[in-house]
Formats: structure tokens, sequence, C-alpha cells
């Protein structure tokens, strides 16, 4: 029997549903090259790309884009990506979880996997604005991204709610 959050989450959908038009991948495909092209940004509930943005959004913990790579290869394939944006924001919950922290959680769910553990990062972010350059720099090494693709970073702050340009 699904929680009482699911069974929220499933009543939301119904009404959702409704409403429901999608459009078709061909329409889709063109806001891939709408100015900017994907961003890469945090999962936070805090911080809605969508409000700001109009393009594909890859969301993950922390807006890291080595969790996004594989995505991004793939739109670069599929839409002739120009442009990457990634935004990072201030009070971000990986600058409050460390990667030791979360390592040694992780060792005790599951201590026969602490080797491996030990070799993993998580995305910690200790400045911001450092982070954001990090992943610039991941993304421009990366062979599997175009090497003509441009790669902007921002950083957001979640109480202004305004964007500035991370150089």
């Amino acid at each position: 029997m699904p929680s009482q959050k699911v069974l929220e989450l499933l009543e939301r959908n119904k009404k959702f549903n409704t409403a429901l038009a999608p459009p078709y991948i061909a329409d889709v495909s063109r806001r891939l090259h709408s100015p900017g092209g994907p961003r890469v940004t945090c999962s936070d509930p805090r911080v809605i790309p969508e409000q700001y943005f109009e393009a594909a959004v890859i969301r993950n913990a922390g807006g890291r884009t080595s969790d996004a790579i594989r995505s991004l290869a793939a739109l670069d394939t599929i839409g002739n990506t120009d442009t990457v944006i990634i935004v990072h924001h201030t009070d971000c919950g990986m600058a409050h979880m460390p990667d030791e922290a979360v390592r040694q959680r992780l060792k005790g769910r599951a201590p026969e996997l602490s080797r491996e553990i030990d070799q993993m990062t998580f995305g910690e972010i200790l400045d911001v604005d450092e982070s954001v350059r990090e992943d610039i720099a991941l993304l421009k090494a990366s062979p599997l991204l175009s090497k003509d693709l441009t790669i902007l970073g921002y950083s957001l702050d979640i109480h202004t709610g305004l964007l500035a340009e991370v150089q």
C-alpha cells in the first residue's frame, strides 16, 4: 500500500492529467535550440529554473555537471546544442553535506562497499562560485561534448532570485 504522501501525489497527478496537452517531440527539440540551450541546476525545490529559463533543464543534487554529462552529450547530439548554462545557488544542501559525511552514512548502510564508497565523490560545494568554475572546466574538458559548445556559469541568490555570472 502506498504511503499517504504517494497517494497525495497520485491524486495531484489525476488533476494535472485532465489538462495535459504535451507537445510533440519535434516541438520540444525546437526548445533545445532556444537561446542558451540546456541548463544544469540543483534539484532543490527552492530553485525553479522553469521560472526564469525556457529550455531543457537537467537537475541533480548541487547542479553538478559530473552527473549531467550523459544527458548533455545526448542533447548535444540530438538538439545541436550551442550553449550550456550551469546554475548553482546560495544555501545549497551540498554546501552543508561534505562528501566525507555522505561517505560515512553510506558505509553505515553498506559496510561491504567501503572501498568503493571511499572512491566516490558527491559534489560537495565549499564555495558556490568556485564550484561553478569547476563544473565549467569539467564540461570544457569532456571529450563527449562539442568543442564549439559555449559554457556559461551563474550563481543564483535564493533570497533575491537574481543570477550573477561567474567568471
